[in-house]
Order: structure tokens, then sequence, then C-alpha cells
């Protein structure tokens, strides 16, 4: 199947929490609170998919689109739990994002979590991938490559390098004065286990060594750094 047949997820769970909303609210039950307590994006469905088609982005997007809709959104806590619930499913079960993997290794979702609560309540700018904001820490500025393409080409290296992207931000009107920098980086080499993994030759976890190797290693890198601005600051 080529990429496009994959483009049409793009929006699906904001589009059904909208229609679920207007359907409520031709009931005369608008302001109903909706809780979204599973969910899912496009994923790989077998083992190896599922590690090496990286789709922080694609979480990352999905939330910040729905929060906007609904009240609350629900995660599996573990990937134990979640496929108890698929035990008669034959494929990797997939109806859910969870947070942990076995053994508490944190899963990107959890990293996701834990930048999307940084995120501003005041919306400054927004774009296909891009979200500004501010709050009482600052400025925050989210980018994210949401590719919504066929998850058995995450294994081809080339494939992965034609959607990498550049970008320069440039943020006027920002008060002048020294600025704090803090840039985390969540992508396939930083914050994602599996890759970590897979640098043991694919060992099984089975001991504290490696169970505590694997959790030091799959964490976002965070760079820190001071900027002096005048009223403009160039990110890049």
């Amino acid at each position: 199947m080529d990429n496009s047949s994959f483009k049409g997820v793009k929006d699906h769970i904001k589009k059904s929490c909208m229609e679920l909303k207007a359907n409520l609210s031709s009931a005369g039950l608008a302001g109903t609170p909706i809780y979204l307590t599973n969910w899912n994006t496009l994923y790989g469905n077998t083992v190896n998919l599922s590690g090496t088609f990286f789709r922080s982005a694609l979480i990352f997007k999905d939330m910040l689109d729905v929060v906007k809709e609904i009240s609350g959104l629900g995660f599996w806590i573990d990937t134990h739990s979640l496929e108890k619930s698929n035990m008669d499913n034959e494929d990797i079960a997939m109806n859910g994002i969870a947070l942990l993997y076995y053994y508490q290794i944190k899963r990107p979702a959890f990293f996701n979590m834990q930048l999307i609560a940084k995120i501003g309540q005041e919306i400054l700018a927004e774009g296909e991938d891009f979200v500004l904001t501010k709050g009482k820490h600052g400025y925050q500025l989210a980018l994210y490559n949401n590719s919504y393409v066929n998850p058995t080409y995450s294994v081809e290296s080339f494939f992965l390098s034609s959607l990498t992207k550049e970008k320069k931000i440039m943020i006027s009107g920002l008060p002048s004065g020294t600025y704090q920098i803090r840039k985390y980086i969540l992508d396939r080499n930083n914050g994602a286990f599996y890759f970590n993994w897979l640098n043991l030759n694919q060992q099984y976890i089975y001991d504290q060594e490696i169970i505590t190797y694997l959790k030091q290693r799959a964490y976002p890198d965070l760079q820190i750094y001071e900027e002096n601005i005048a009223s403009e600051l160039l990110l890049q």
C-alpha cells in the first residue's frame, strides 16, 4: 500500500470527537463531559514495526487537538494491562496507547504526557506542525513532524531521511532580557527504548542490569542555554 492510503487517518480522532459533540448537542445534551479512554493513532501491527515506527509526533498532535474538544484523555498504564484486554486478538495488542512497557520502562507516550503538561494555556500562534504558547513559566514552543506514512517503510533509513525537516522559527515581540532556553528532543534516538534494546542485540529483558540500562537510556534529550534577547529570538 502507498502512503496515500494512510493519510486518511489524519485528524480522525479530532473529527470523531467533534462529530460526537455535534450529535450530543442535537440531542439536547450540549456540554456533556466527554472522556476518551481508549484511542490510538496509526501504528505498526507487529512487534518490530511497533518499535521502528516512532509515532510520538502523531500522539502529541492528537493530544493537542483532542484536549480542546473533550474533558479528558486516557491511556493504558502499561503494556501488560493493554495486552490483557486483548487476549482474543491474534495481532499485536495495539487498540490503545500505553505509558509504560514491562518493568516500568517508560514509553514515548509517557514523555508526551510530560511535555504537553508544559504547554501554556494561552495559545499565541499555531500551525500544522507547531504551537507557541505562554504560561506562568514563560513561553513554550512545540515542533512536531507528524508524518502519516506506511509503517512498513519505517525500517528503511533512506525513506526516513527523506521525511526529515529543518525548521527556522523567528519569535518576535518578546520583552527584552536574558532568557533561559530549555530544548527537549523526543525522537527515535532520544526517548525510545526499542532502539536501545536493538543495540543490545535484542537480548531478553530478564535481569536488573538490562532493565536499569534501558530505563536510564530511554529519555528525551535536554539542552539548556541562555540568550540575550532585544525583541526577537531565532530558533533552529
